[in-house]
């Protein structure tokens, strides 16, 4: 789609009226919180002109509230990035290994391995998951505190660079293994067995492609970093719109799952992600597109977008 352009004029007195100050406005523009603006020569001996794209007065009062909040300029602007502003790709990659990636890799103890972290962070963690919605809902459909508490290491070892064996079961015992404890205490077992009509079938094989998942370091932080170092402008766009489509779709996906007398997701029902977690899910979007992992991403995000469009056509229905 072509660009349209407003003229510097328009946007300079559109940003005194809401209270935004030419300084403001300057170090904006500098910080890629806004648009730069394009600069026209007018021919020889007449000077130049500046224009604006013309979301940069949408974008500018979006970031004034992101401020207003408190928020840094790093994180205004992953926000602005998730509501769909362009911001330019060497910046929006340093805020995300900045305040994304960089958290996850202040989890880690040096020295330890992924095992050792994973089971230390689990350690910490545990008590507090147990009394969130999330964490109870998990208790219940394992059973055993074990294997609870086996799950939630195999998350944090797996995002360490880590490899669980998920196995079917443990030998010598009647024990249930990783391979069918994560998939059950996350919520994620009906993708194997069950095709939601609106979806697809997402994993046909689930122990195969757990045990991928966790021998070639999918989604560790190492992993993700390569996958961001190496993305361009178009495919982090696209990362972002997959994953935003797929989480939206998420509630109705749910309601097909129920009707289908299975007992949903609890991961959907008890989480509300962040900005942070919107950007996790934009960054593992990211990277199961570069490794492929089984996963048929095409056309979940294809009827992910239209269940979307099928609510949003409902409610302006309904107004």
């Amino acid at each position: 789609m072509e660009t349209q352009w407003i003229p510097a004029d328009e946007v300079k007195q559109f940003a005194a009226e809401h209270g935004v100050s030419e300084w403001q406005r300057e170090r904006w523009q500098k910080s890629a919180l806004i648009p730069q603006s394009h600069v026209i020569p007018l021919g020889k001996g007449k000077g130049t002109c500046s224009e604006y794209p013309a979301c940069a007065m949408r974008q500018m009062l979006a970031t004034k509230r992101k401020l207003d909040r408190k928020r840094s300029f790093s994180q205004a602007r992953l926000e602005l990035w998730l509501e769909g502003y362009s911001i330019p790709t060497d910046k929006l990659k340093a805020d995300l290994k900045k305040l994304v990636l960089g958290l996850l890799e202040t989890l880690q103890q040096p020295g330890n391995d992924a095992l050792d972290n994973a089971e230390n962070l689990t350690a910490k963690a545990l008590p507090s998951f147990r009394r969130t919605e999330l964490g109870k809902s998990m208790k219940k459909r394992l059973k055993r505190a074990a294997e609870v508490e086996s799950v939630i290491t195999a998350i944090f070892q797996l995002v360490f660079g880590g490899c669980p064996v998920f196995s079917r079961n443990y030998s010598d015992t009647d024990e249930l293994g990783l391979a069918q404890t994560f998939p059950t205490g996350m919520g994620i077992d009906w993708m194997e067995k069950t095709k939601i009509p609106e979806v697809g079938r997402w994993m046909p094989d689930m122990q195969e492609n757990l045990v991928e998942l966790a021998k070639k370091k999918h989604i560790s932080v190492s992993a993700l970093v390569k996958a961001l170092d190496e993305a361009a402008e178009q495919e982090l766009e696209r990362a972002r719109s997959d994953f935003l489509a797929i989480f939206g779709a998420l509630p109705n996906l749910n309601d097909g799952l129920k009707k289908q007398d299975l007992p949903g997701m609890p991961i959907i029902e008890h989480i509300e992600l962040d900005s942070f977690g919107l950007c996790i899910g934009a960054l593992f979007m990211l990277r199961l597109r570069k490794s492929g992992l089984g996963c048929n991403i095409d056309e979940v995000v294809e009827n992910a977008r239209k269940m979307n469009a099928k609510r949003e056509s409902g409610t302006h229905n309904a107004e």
